[in-house]
């Protein structure tokens, strides 16, 4: 017998805890199949969890079937459930139109960077309207379908060899890849920002732009920042995964990063003006936050600047990289991404030039930024015991 369930203790609502093994090609799989009343229930529930890999029980013995497409996208479906009802909404549809495309009982394991491709091409004709879809719109629908296959392979074990969607596909069906370093990027020199703050009327959205330019702070995290996660002893703050529905964030890692000396004086007097009112720097959420910074840039008189939030991010690390020549490890570690990531899209080196313009013109505030590199919070990627004062 190939296929066997082993109890592994009493369950304090009766019945016991199970776990189910399966013997493939010589190989001895565990698979948790949960809390059952007799070892009937347990085998039977062993073996529909052996079918969600692809796995059939044949006369006692565990043969490889495969997966479908139509199962695994079923499966792929309820397992993201983290995501927000719209966003699941477009994954669905896309995954589905892809499967109708294929065949709903085409085998997972079959789909190869070929029905990529063709799927690529279908998308890039005309509809029956003869309207053609954006191309941004495509790349989204392949980003979803890369989503898709990639939890595929990360399965253990695996059900594909390889993700289909990865790996430049969209180039064979003549997208290029997006460049994300938008040309209309412009550095954000301290003294300009400052100016820009200071004609922000709803102190809300002046600490997102704070947060931003001088923590590195994504526009969520400001959002759901709580005065708890600052730490005003140490002078630093913890990001922490959250968000309204309890659901993880696009970004899974806590981390700590360090207060900028004009960061710490501005949440200081928010948190000040907020006792009692207000649960963090930006809460309650603030509406179109980007309407109120064009605004307060035009009556500063400062030149427009693309995506208003993102922007400030990608002049810290600027400053942290390029100015304040901070280790790449550990100015990744306090802006949240890799060091890949970070130097390819959240970073621009200044010719010698440009960086002597900006440093004397504002030469103050640049010596905030610089002096930040003597500060050291700790590198561990989880900081649990932060001391955190209310």
């Amino acid at each position: 017998m190939s296929i066997y369930v082993a109890k592994n203790g009493a369950a304090r609502d009766g019945g016991h805890y199970y776990t189910g093994c399966y013997t493939l090609d010589g190989v001895t799989r565990r698979v948790g199949v949960g809390v059952h009343p007799s070892p009937e229930d347990a085998t039977s529930a062993l073996v529909r969890k052996m079918a969600d890999f692809g796995v059939r029980v044949e006369s006692g013995s565990a043969k490889d079937v495969g997966v479908t497409v139509g199962r695994w996208i079923e499966m792929y479906l309820q397992e993201r459930s983290d995501l927000s009802d719209e966003t699941l909404a477009m994954h669905k549809r896309d995954c589905n139109d892809f499967a109708k495309h294929v065949g709903a009982s085409t085998l997972l394991k079959t789909i190869g960077r070929q029905h990529a491709r063709e799927w690529g091409l279908a998308l890039r004709k005309a509809n029956r309207r003869g309207k053609y879809l954006k191309t941004e719109t495509i790349r989204s629908v392949f980003s979803r379908l890369r989503a898709c296959f990639q939890r595929a392979l990360d399965r253990d074990p695996p059900l594909i060899e390889r993700n289909p969607f990865a790996g430049g596909v969209l180039k064979d069906v003549g997208l290029a890849v997006r460049n994300k370093r938008y040309a209309d990027w412009k550095y954000v020199p301290l003294a300009e920002f400052d100016k820009v703050v200071a004609e922000v009327s709803d102190g809300r959205v002046a600490a997102m732009m704070m947060l931003a330019r001088h923590a590195g702070l994504r526009s969520a995290e400001t959002l759901f920042l709580r005065w708890g996660d600052i730490n005003w002893k140490e002078r630093c703050l913890t990001v922490r995964v959250r968000n309204e529905q309890g659901r993880n964030t696009t970004k899974q890692h806590e981390r700590i990063v360090p207060l900028s000396p004009p960061l710490y004086d501005f949440l200081l007097r928010a948190f000040g003006d907020a006792v009692g009112r207000a649960a963090g720097p930006c809460h309650p959420s603030p509406k179109k936050p980007e309407k109120h910074i064009h605004r307060a840039r035009e009556a500063a008189g400062v030149e427009d600047w693309g995506k208003p939030l993102h922007t400030l991010r990608k002049c810290l690390g600027t400053d942290w990289l390029d100015i304040a020549n901070l280790p790449s490890e550990r100015a990744a570690q306090w802006f949240g991404d890799t060091v890949e990531v970070m130097r390819l899209f959240y970073y621009e080196r200044f010719p010698v030039r440009s960086l002597h313009i900006v440093t004397k013109v504002d030469s103050s505030a640049m010596a905030s930024v610089t002096g930040i590199a003597n500060t050291q919070p700790p590198l561990a990627p989880n900081m649990r015991d932060v001391e955190r004062v209310n």
